[in-house]
């Protein structure tokens, strides 16, 4: 049951692309591994608790993984990143 619980913190699978041969999205996805993905988006969910901002900036987001967490702290999230796909459509995610 508390695997469960970690597990709310990632969107569906299906919604995640990996945006290079070695993104680690699906990393979170594994059973062993993964604990150490999601432990890290934990820890960070854990430092921002019920905190509101006007705009959040993720830096490096990768395949957005957090993004439907972050929303949820703020109005207007924004992200930039270094691969090609930085500019998809990531409103599927969130």
């Amino acid at each position: 049951m508390h695997f469960q619980k970690k597990m709310k913190l990632l969107p569906q699978k299906l919604l995640i692309k990996r945006t290079t041969k070695d993104d680690c999205a699906n990393f979170y996805y594994k059973p062993i591994i993964g604990y150490l993905y999601r432990k890290r988006l934990e820890m960070i969910d854990a430092l921002i608790k019920d905190a509101t901002f006007d705009n959040i900036l993720d830096i490096g987001y990768g395949s957005g993984i957090f993004f439907p967490e972050l929303k949820k702290h703020s109005s207007n999230l924004f992200g930039i990143d270094i691969h090609e796909y930085q500019y998809r459509d990531t409103k599927k995610i969130i």
